[in-house]
């Protein structure tokens, strides 16, 4: 069985437990992100896959770049996904 992330990020896929792993969230969330197509996954028969690299794609184009946050907002804690 996969447990770390370094050995996820060798794979060219990853089901939902192991996303959920990578991305620090629940099951329930990244099924919520799949059911409202926020969240790139190939489904093969009844099982759901997220290809690593549409996954590093996905979070690179929702990572927030920059030192200072505007003015009069709060620095966020963690990424929004």
């Amino acid at each position: 069985m996969v447990t770390s992330t370094a050995e996820l990020s060798n794979r060219l896929a990853l089901n939902v437990n192991e996303t959920a792993m990578m991305l620090g969230c629940s099951r329930r969330h990244v099924y919520r992100m799949m059911e409202s197509d926020e969240l790139p996954f190939l489904l093969m028969g009844a099982h759901r896959w997220v290809p690593v690299g549409l996954l590093s794609d996905w979070l690179n184009a929702r990572t927030i770049v920059g030192s200072a946050p505007p003015q009069g907002r709060r620095s966020p804690r963690a990424l929004r996904v």
